[in-house]
């Protein structure tokens, strides 16, 4: 039952969610329907959107998607909206549209014939219903159909005269066909414009014609020349512009660009880069310009990159130069292409242009670092500022968060040298209290700004700052030891801008005699070296503490601010070490005099000389040195090496006396298996030797006695007589000789 009452509870949340989820998507889709429409949308101007009304032809606009080209009209659609699609004649892709064939007739009583192939979509049909008229320039004529070819005859139409009259042997005209107020367009813009040749005056006549366009207007330029053959020929010349809109006349002044299909190009330039700080001149090597027009007279305008060049010059064979002196702001690429601008001679509306393919770029002054980057508000600092393309001939000028001007004296291509001002100037040199020196706004950095001509550069990477003169925290207290070394900690404010620190002990004037070096550590941290000292037997207090630094590389150095309350420098002699002593395994002690004092541990290092093992956990007195070993090793040395700070003096220091060595402090948990095994057959061997020896021995006794028992048997014995003068000689040795080795076998231990 409470599986059924779960269940009936998560339908009738699925049944909820799922109604939630039709009314929202319901609800998106009326959104959608109501707030944008496919027309509003197409309409929308954006920078990627296609524009198909822009398309003026039916295969440049089936290429177009979403666009659709009217047979009806000639006009190019949006195929998504629906009163286009309402068209008979749409055509959706090229190979759908028709194409056409234009030349001009041989035929009496025909100017033009028009012949249509792929008609797929009944355009011919279309035109035996529509009026035809054939456009001829300013001059219409009658025109009809039969079978796939319109002609165009050489009767004016209704209601019309004759415009024009041809008079030249040559004439280049603009063909239009006309039904029902819509005009033919042509896939090939170039058929639009027929030649039509006065062969009663000349012969064959050579043309070269060229035709584009700007996607606002249609133009078609052709020259011929003059046949030498024919007295009456001269050289003919003549553009046509119209607009792509409705294929009228265009008669204002016009800029035209040139495209590269008509082989009129700018070959190549030099250099092809150039600095934006001082003049280039530019020599280019124009193609084919004169092709259209014979005109070898100077461009009217080269522009390179967006700047205008000046001092143009034509060498007569295709070759021009200028001089490139940019001025204003340069555009955040750097670089563009050369446009060279002709006017043509004959027609003085137009005005042709040549573009280069690839671009000119102007090599822009670029910061790559400076040094340093910062220093005193007080005195002036040596800039220097490195980087490319300054130029050595320029007037520059620098600055230093807008409002501190840095002095050049020194201008390279990459390099910049200059001394800065001083942002908090005193005059009077009795203002200049610690105090003063102490404080500086932090208001006073900025980006250092190199200004070359009208060209500004900024360093990014970092900003120059204006400090303080360095000062040291009250409440600190040094000292060291005769042969110094050892490391001096010093806490206080505006170190990191300083360079060659050192602290002077004993010196009021000059820090020759008695001084350290020191290391800055960050702003308000930096470790000096103490001095070292003649020798002293006793502690001693010395008078004053100086520091001293510079600024980069400044001559004269800086003085630290110390605090009025200065303790004086405590002076210790060198310690004397005794000898040391070893605790089991790793334990040492190290005795001496002057022990723990004028260093820390962290400048004390306690090592083996053998293998520079170095004993850790180190505790002083003033006159014993602990540490401890790592257990790892054994040890069977009798001399460690001692060293205190940066000094170069060692110490070696021995055993006491009183150890024997090692051998007392090794355990039998120190040696190692095979150690105990030699030691067990060497004690075996002089066990087993010792047996031996004695068996050997009492063998050589039991033989000897033997042998003289036997000896006694055998011999008659001897009296002695109490009065011992009256043996002879031979009867006392004999006499001695039988005492001795009845003593020896009678008592033998």
């Amino acid at each position: 039952m409470r599986f059924l009452a779960n269940y009936n509870e998560m339908a009738r949340y699925w049944n909820h969610f799922f109604s939630n989820g039709i009314f929202i998507v319901v609800m998106v889709a009326l959104l959608f329907k109501n707030g944008v429409s496919h027309k509003d949308f197409i309409s929308e101007p954006t920078s990627n959107r296609i524009v198909c009304a822009d398309h003026w032809s039916c295969t440049n606009c089936t290429n177009a998607s979403p666009c659709s080209w009217s047979i009806n009209k000639q006009k190019c659609y949006v195929n998504t909206v629906t009163a286009n699609l309402t068209e008979n004649l749409m055509v959706t892709h090229g190979s759908l549209c028709p194409n056409f064939t234009v030349e001009t007739s041989r035929k009496a009583g025909c100017k033009a014939m028009v012949t249509i192939s792929n008609d797929r979509t009944g355009f011919t049909g279309l035109l035996k219903k529509s009026k035809l008229v054939c456009q001829i320039d300013d001059d219409y004529f009658n025109a009809k159909v039969d079978k796939d070819i319109i002609y165009c005859s050489d009767e004016l139409a209704a209601n019309k005269t004759l415009v024009r009259n041809i008079n030249d042997q040559v004439k280049i005209s603009y063909l239009s066909v006309i039904f029902d107020e819509n005009r033919l367009v042509f896939d090939n813009l170039r058929q639009h414009y027929v030649k039509i040749n006065n062969g009663n005056v000349c012969g064959k006549v050579s043309c070269k014609a060229c035709n584009w366009n700007d996607y606002h207007n249609m133009v078609h330029c052709v020259r011929c020349s003059a046949n030498d053959t024919c007295p009456k020929s001269r050289e003919y010349q003549y553009c046509d512009i119209r607009n792509l809109s409705d294929q009228q006349m265009n008669t204002k002044n016009l800029t035209i660009a040139i495209e590269n299909t008509c082989n009129i190009v700018i070959r190549s330039f030099e250099p092809v880069r150039g600095p934006w700080t001082e003049a280039t001149n530019i020599r280019i090597d124009l193609y084919n310009h004169t092709m259209l027009f014979n005109n070898d007279g100077m461009p009217v305008e080269i522009a390179v990159a967006g700047q205008n060049c000046f001092s143009i010059k034509s060498f007569g064979n295709g070759t021009v130069s200028c001089k490139l002196q940019p001025n204003g702001k340069i555009n955040s690429m750097n670089e563009g292409p050369v446009i060279v601008t002709f006017q043509a001679a004959k027609f003085s509306r137009i005005f042709l242009k040549f573009q280069s393919d690839s671009n000119f770029q102007f090599l822009v002054p670029k910061i790559t670092n400076l040094e340093p980057t910062c220093g005193s508000a007080y005195r002036s600092t040596q800039l220097t500022i490195n980087g490319e393309f300054f130029g050595s001939k320029n007037e520059s000028r620098v600055m230093i968060a807008d409002n501190v001007s840095c002095k050049i004296e020194f201008q390279s291509e990459n390099q910049v040298k200059c001394i800065t001002g001083t942002p908090l100037l005193v005059t009077n040199s009795n203002q200049l209290t610690n105090k003063t020196r102490s404080m500086v706004p932090n208001l006073l950095s900025g980006r250092v700004k190199l200004i070359v001509d009208n060209y500004s550069v900024e360093y990014k990477d970092t900003l120059f700052r204006f400090v303080a003169d360095p000062m040291v925290t009250s409440g600190q207290n040094f000292s060291g030891f005769v042969s110094g070394g050892t490391n001096l900690l010093v806490r206080g404010q505006s170190f990191s801008c300083l360079t060659k620190a050192k602290i002077c002990i004993g010196d009021s004037i000059n820090c020759v005699r008695h001084y350290g070096g020191c290391q800055v550590l960050n702003d308000t941290y930096m470790s000096c070296l103490s001095p070292k000292f003649e020798p002293v037997f006793s502690t001693q207090k010395i008078k004053p503490i100086r520091f001293q630094a510079y600024y980069h590389k400044d001559v004269k150095p800086v003085e630290f601010i110390l605090p009025p309350d200065s303790a004086p420098f405590h002076l210790y002699p060198d310690p004397i070490f005794v000898d040391f002593t070893m605790d089991g395994c790793c334990n040492v002690t190290i005795n001496g005099l002057n022990l723990g004092i004028g260093y820390t541990t962290k400048d004390l290092s306690v090592r083996l000389i053998d293998n520079s093992t170095v004993c850790f956990n180190i505790s002083m007195t003033t006159n014993q040195i602990s540490c401890e070993f790592p257990p790892s090793d054994p040890y069977s040395h009798d001399n460690i090496s001692i060293t205190i700070g940066n000094s170069l003096t060692t110490y070696i220091v021995t055993m006491k006396l009183t150890q024997l060595g090692y051998f007392n402090s090794i355990t039998f948990s120190n040696l190692s298996p095979i150690v105990l095994i030699i030691a067990n057959s060497i004690f075996a061997f002089i066990v087993l030797f010792c047996l031996v020896v004695f068996g050997m021995y009492t063998t050589m006794k039991y033989d000897l006695l033997t042998s003289h028992r036997r000896q006694q048997q055998s011999r008659p014995i001897v009296k002695v007589s109490r009065n011992r003068k009256e043996l002879s000689k031979d009867d006392h040795d004999e006499l001695l000789e039988n005492t001795a080795l009845k003593s020896f076998f009678e008592d033998p231990y």
